[in-house]
């Protein structure tokens, strides 16, 4: 089994392991045919679509032996998502009479709305991670979440103004202060979990990877004022050549990052006696991040093609007619038009489809396969907790934001 290590260690009791049996091509299997039926049904079979998904993860997530389960259905996202809509209506009424002022009135008008919003999406993350969790089990004990999803918010946004404040300083703060708030309020069943990690344990892990940033940073504002920027002539080959190097090793300080941050997060974690280990590959991450650029690579030049074939055919076919004439352009075809804006959701398809099946997908997988409970048996004597929470406002928020997850 990939990832798996010794099954027992001394003074930690019994070590279960935890593992993955998914695959891109069974989850892009899933994903097409619901990329496919969002159109005919105007996007609501995305809910559909949505829960299959997580049944996917939740299945194939084997903990010493035994798989979680998704207890949530598409009726749920679907609800969530219709109330939320009753929130964000008024919201897009208020951006358009926002319009109708001065400029000074718009501007501050559009940076309350903004805050609003960020706010609420704070709000809507916590919500929906209760969702889930209340619908997920394993050996039949399900999860669940207390704490306020409002104390959450008010957490995410002053934390943020702190690191713009801070030019950044305050972000490792940040993220172990509400990672904290978020897992001390988890449970499974009628155990807790703990976050026993301190403001110190990202800084390690990032550190190194700031001050790599800072000096690449550095040296390619330094190559390029002595190089000179002349937008009038085309670049440089060393200048392309340093941006591109720069671009891959920053990417692979970002890919390095992630894979340590997740490891000392998840590896601070505890519940009762059982404590969580998890060792994040980052040559995995980077592997996927890899294939991800070839296939996005491939993926662009069909697309350059297919687009260059249209623009020759509908040249061809508008050629004599006046482009200020909406009446004349539309005259070339309705289905023409219509065979170019599912072209544009195609594109739009493929780039969902290769991040979810390669880059989410992909890291979710890295967790999964890098983790281990220690002192596994002590979770035999946990009990059942609270049952499935009603409420799906949440969750309909975070997906009408965008911010849902899995």
């Amino acid at each position: 089994m990939a990832g798996a290590r010794p099954t027992s260690n001394a003074g930690q009791g019994r070590v279960a392991q935890v593992a993955f049996s998914g695959s891109g091509f069974g989850l892009a299997g899933l994903l097409i045919p619901g990329y496919l039926l969002m159109l005919p049904t105007l996007g609501i079979f995305r809910f559909w679509q949505l829960t299959s998904k997580r049944r996917f993860y939740w299945s194939r997530t084997k903990i010493d032996g035994d798989a979680l389960e998704y207890t949530g259905s598409a009726v749920q996202l679907l609800i969530g998502f219709l109330l939320a809509l009753l929130i964000f209506l008024p919201t897009a009424g208020l951006y358009f009479w926002f319009g109708t002022f001065d400029t000074d009135v718009q501007y501050a008008g559009y940076l309350a709305l903004g805050g609003v919003l960020y706010f609420l999406t704070g709000y809507a993350e916590y919500r929906a991670r209760r969702f889930r969790l209340t619908r997920t089990l394993w050996r039949g004990i399900r999860f669940s979440q207390s704490g306020s999803a409002w104390g959450y918010a008010m957490r995410r946004l002053l934390w943020s103004v702190a690191v713009m404040l801070t030019a950044g300083l305050a972000y490792p703060f940040m993220r172990i202060g509400l990672f904290r708030y978020a897992w001390d309020n988890t449970y499974f069943g009628d155990r807790p979990f703990r976050f026993t990690g301190k403001w110190h344990l990202l800084i390690r892990a990032i550190l190194p990877i700031a001050l790599l940033s800072i000096v690449l940073f550095g040296a390619g504002v330094a190559m390029a004022l002595n190089l000179g920027i002349d937008w009038n002539r085309p670049p440089q080959a060393a200048s392309v050549l340093a941006s591109a190097g720069t671009l891959i090793i920053l990417m692979l300080a970002y890919l390095l990052g992630r894979a340590r941050v997740a490891s000392k997060l998840y590896s601070a974690l505890e519940i009762g006696g059982a404590k969580l280990n998890v060792r994040v590959s980052a040559v995995r991450l980077i592997a996927h991040a890899i294939l991800y650029g070839v296939l996005l690579a491939f993926a662009g030049f069909i697309a350059l093609m297919l687009l260059g074939f249209a623009v020759q055919w509908i040249n061809n076919r508008t050629s004599g007619i006046d482009h200020n004439d909406i009446a004349a352009i539309l005259s070339i075809g309705w289905w023409q038009l219509g065979a170019l804006a599912l072209g544009y959701l195609g594109i739009l398809g493929v780039l969902s489809l290769l991040g979810e099946s390669i880059l989410a997908l992909g890291f979710w997988k890295a967790v999964a396969r890098g983790a281990q409970i220690e002192n596994a048996d002590d979770l035999l004597t946990v009990r059942r907790g609270s049952a499935e929470e009603s409420a799906v406002m949440g969750e309909g928020i975070a997906d009408a934001l965008n911010v849902g997850a899995y």
